[in-house]
Order: C-alpha cells, then sequence, then structure tokens
C-alpha cells in the first residue's frame, strides 16, 4: 500500500490470489447463470482493480501493462470467463482515457471507472449532424455487458472522405441488451448483443479508431509522457484477450499435475506411468512458453509506446501473430490434459472441463485466429501491405 494508502499493483496482485478460492467455488455457479457471480463481481469492485489505467489526475491508480498481465493471470487460474470480464472492463477505463479530455472530464468526475463493454463488430453506422453524430446498429459479444453502466461501440462514419471509423461512448440506458449469448465455454462473460437506434453521440464522446491504435490520440497528448496510453492498441487488445486464456491453462495445469499425483486407473497409479511424465512435461512447457510470450509481449509494446512508434505495422504484426500462437498453445496443452485424464474429466461440474470449454471458445476470438495474423506476419516479413485493418 502506498503511502497515502493508495493500492499498489502488488496488492492488487495479492488480492486476486486471496479471490482465487471464491472465484473457482463460484465459478460453475457463475457459466450457469451466464453472468459473473454477485459475490465476486462485489469483491472485484472493492478490489479496486477496475481503477488500474484509470489516470491518477481523476483518482485512478494509473498503473502499467506489465502490472496488468500479474493482476489478470490469478483470476483466470481460478475462472476465465472472470478474467475476461475483468480484464476487458479493465482495458475499456483505459480507451476512455483515450477520448477527448472534455469526456473524461464529464465521466470521471462522476464516477471513479466505468463499467463498459466495447464491442466492434459489425460496426454501426454513424450519420454526421451538426454537433456529433446519430449511431445505429446492432454489435456482438459485449462481454460484461450485464454488469455495466456505460457502452462503447465501433462505428463508421458515412459520407466520409476517406475511412473514419470510431468509438463512441453512450450511457446504458441508451442501448437495448439482447440475450443472446447461450454457448459451450466462457458461458459467464455475459457476452449478449446490444443495439440502438438513432442515438445522438456528441463529438467529444468519440475517439479516432486510426489514432487510438497508433498512440496519438487526445488522451495520449493528455497524460504524456506515461507510455501506457499511447501503447498500439489491437496489440494489447490481444494480449488482453490472452491472458484469461493462459490464466486458465496454468489452472488447468496444476489441476492436472494433482490428478495424477493420486488417480488410480484399472488398479495402476497414473503418477507411475511414463506416458503421463511426458504429457504432463509437454504441457506444462507449452504453458511456459505462452506466458513467455504474453510477457514479452506486454514488455515490447511499453517500449514501442516510449519510443514514440506505437504506429510500428511490422512490429504490431509480430506481436499479434506471437499473441495468437500463445493462446493456440493454451488450448492445445488443455485439450490434450483432457485427452490424458481419463472419462470422468467430461463431468460437466469438473473444473477442468470448464478450463477446456473456455479456452476453446476463447481462442476463437477473431483478435486470435492464427492463419490470419500468421499471414499478416508474412505479408509485412515480404514486404507487403497488411490485408486487414486489424493489426
Amino acid at each position: 500500500m502506498a503511502t497515502d494508502g493508495t493500492p499498489t499493483a502488488a496488492d492488487l496482485v495479492a488480492r486476486m490470489v486471496a479471490l482465487q478460492p471464491l472465484v473457482a467455488a463460484r465459478a460453475r455457479h457463475a457459466e450457469q447463470q451466464r453472468r459473473l457471480d454477485d459475490d465476486v463481481l462485489a469483491a472485484l469492485h472493492d478490489s479496486g482493480v477496475f481503477r488500474h489505467f484509470v489516470p491518477r489526475r481523476y483518482g485512478g491508480l494509473q498503473l502499467g501493462v506489465v502490472d496488468f498481465v500479474d493482476v489478470v493471470l490469478p483470476l483466470g487460474e481460478a475462472c476465465a470467463s472472470t478474467a475476461w470480464v475483468t480484464s476487458f472492463l479493465m482495458e475499456h477505463n483505459l480507451i476512455l482515457s483515450l477520448f477527448p479530455e472534455r469526456t473524461q472530464d464529464e465521466v470521471f468526475a462522476a464516477q471513479p471507472y466505468v463499467m463498459a463493454p466495447a464491442a466492434a463488430f459489425p460496426p454501426g453506422r454513424a450519420v454526421p449532424v451538426e454537433g456529433g453524430f446519430v449511431v445505429s446498429g446492432r454489435w456482438n459479444y459485449a462481454s460484461g455487458v450485464r454488469h455495466s453502466d456505460w457502452a462503447m461501440a465501433m462505428v463508421m462514419v458515412e459520407g466520409a472522405a476517406t475511412t473514419d471509423a470510431r468509438w463512441v461512448l453512450v450511457p446504458l440506458e441508451a442501448v437495448e441488451v439482447h440475450d443472446v449469448w447461450h454457448v459451450d465455454g466462457m458461458a459467464a462473460t455475459g457476452s449478449d448483443d446490444f443495439s440502438m437506434d438513432e442515438v445522438f453521440v456528441p463529438l467529444h464522446r468519440t475517439l479516432d479508431l486510426r489514432a487510438m491504435g497508433d498512440g496519438t490520440s487526445d488522451g495520449a497528448r493528455l497524460h504524456h509522457p506515461d507510455p501506457t496510453y499511447a501503447l498500439p492498441m489491437t496489440p494489447f487488445l490481444a494480449m488482453t484477450a490472452a491472458l484469461p486464456v493462459v490464466g486458465a491453462a496454468k489452472g488447468a495445469l496444476s489441476l492436472f499435475a494433482e490428478r495424477l499425483a493420486t488417480r488410480v486407473s484399472v488398479a495402476t497409479k497414473q503418477s507411475e506411468r511414463a506416458s503421463l511424465h511426458v504429457v504432463l512435461g509437454d504441457v506444462s512447457a507449452q504453458v511456459h512458453i505462452a506466458e513467455l510470450l504474453v510477457r514479452e509481449a506486454a514488455g515490447e509494446m511499453v517500449q514501442l509506446a516510449r519510443d514514440g512508434r506505437s504506429g510500428d505495422i511490422a512490429a504490431r504484426a509480430a506481436m499479434r501473430s506471437r499473441l495468437a500462437h500463445a493462446t493456440t498453445l493454451c488450448r492445445d496443452a488443455v485439450r490434450t490434459m483432457v485427452d490424458a485424464g481419463g472419462s470422468s474429466l467430461h463431468d460437466l461440474e469438473h473444473p477442468l472441463q470448464r478450463a477446456a470449454r473456455d479456452v476453446t471458445v476463447a481462442s476463437a476470438h477473431v483478435i486470435h485466429d492464427r492463419l490470419m495474423t500468421s499471414e499478416l506476419h508474412g505479408r509485412v516479413l515480404l514486404g507487403l501491405p497488411p490485408q486487414t485493418f486489424l493489426v
């Protein structure tokens, strides 16, 4: 704890570790109700974790990206869905911190942080009018929307001379939430759709996607020289989405090792089977490599921001590819553990089974598309232009 009583990064990590038993105990219930457990959510609010990226000028903690990794991984070990919603709601306060100063003054003056999904696809429609835009659309995958008070959505501005993609920020009461999240994994994220029909959004509550992505937003200038507010945002999104997967794989690895130590099958102690020694060694290496890739990306994107190179397409493409590989390693490792763990692991109540479902669904997120990110990286290595704007 800092001398003024403000939680430090180490405090947040310790609080997440302390929450693991509660999060793990409520994970199945959260999965069944398709939203975070109320007691877990209350404990997360009490921990201060959602203030992580809120700038100090607004009473936040203004902590960094490497700290973010340390805070989220322990939650992922206990429940991937809880870690997913928590990490994205944390990240969306960082996105809010990139909006114009007027927006930050308005919102952070009224509340210490926002709880807001940020749904990008399919992009909505923004029609320019005096003072702002009239926005309509329906967006998928709004993780955490059931726990939120604001909403962010990506829109394309109609009639712009060049592609003009923006985030818009609206109060939650301006949108309609649609109960559509019925899935076999990551169920507790509550990633429902939301829509809005001809909602006026003032200009200052919009954020240019390109400026956000390359570290030149209004917020980046406002909070300079802190590199956290000038990050290459698409790789940061990829890292945010990778953390719950890596955390879940670490948690599954611990469960698998504990299970091998005590399990007996057909009168044979599984801890004495050489083939399972190989499996345990392999999956342990896979999960370790995945965590190293995530931690490397965290350090690299901070350095890019510090050097004013967040717009470096080659570096961004490389990080995207490696982060997609990290989630693939974790998904494959968890599947291998389930395959080697016996039929009883297919009980829906078993936490290793839930981890397998969760990492399979999470790794299907478009940001983790390994073929697309490898193609992107390969094209850039050959000096060709990216085939997607998601760099």
